[in-house]
């Protein structure tokens, strides 16, 4: 008999699954980070903290709104980017150890970010990071402090300088000529003394109301 050449081709085609021999997504699970199976989120974290210290889910879940939407959207951007850099290292974002996470923020540091910057990622991470086995925390490390404090030292908060005028002078001089008499001043002239007088008194308002 003559061979089925079309048959053999079809035979050759067929592949047999080695059972021995692991899949590819098996291989890939071998091969993936130990980190978390799902992004951090601060307010999913922090629900679930509160579960742990005994509150009940409904009750924990309405604690959470202790939190500013604002500010989980904050943490969570932070999150996003203090995870990626704990993927590239393999490690856990809840797990990091204090070097990782000292060196993440002096990372951050070095990026040319003013410490109250810093601050606020040392935040976002401490509201799912679980803690080092000192029994310190993120927030309460003194090593991390130091490191605060170094950042602070070396770059310091810039200073917003007072205006180099005097508001009595500008004040005298809006009652004097060509601002007044009124009946004699230009719409011009007028539309910015009106202006300034209402920028002036929104101003000391506001400083009124801080001290309040």
């Amino acid at each position: 008999m003559v061979p089925d050449p079309s048959g053999d081709a079809h035979r050759s085609s067929v592949q047999i699954p080695n059972q021995g021999q692991p899949t590819h997504s098996e291989r890939g699970q071998d091969l993936a980070p130990t980190t978390s199976t799902s992004s951090p989120c601060s307010l999913e974290t922090f629900i679930r903290q509160l579960s742990s210290q005994g509150l009940s889910q409904e009750a924990a879940v309405l604690a959470s709104g202790s939190r500013r939407s604002s500010t989980v959207s904050t943490y969570n951007s932070r999150l996003s980017r203090f995870r990626t850099w704990c993927s590239e290292r393999n490690t856990d974002p809840m797990e990091a150890s204090l070097e990782s996470v000292a060196d993440f923020l002096l990372h951050i540091f070095k990026e040319g970010k003013q410490v109250s910057t810093v601050k606020n990622y040392r935040s976002a991470i401490s509201s799912i990071h679980e803690g080092f086995p000192d029994g310190s925390t993120i927030g309460s490390n003194n090593a991390i402090n130091h490191l605060l404090r170094g950042m602070f030292n070396e770059r310091p908060p810039r200073k917003r300088l007072s205006p180099s005028w005097s508001i009595n002078d500008v004040l005298n001089s809006l009652s004097t000529s060509p601002f007044e008499p009124i009946h004699n001043t230009s719409l011009e002239l007028l539309t910015h003394k009106t202006l300034f007088l209402l920028a002036a008194a929104s101003a000391q308002g506001a400083v009124v109301n801080s001290t309040i």
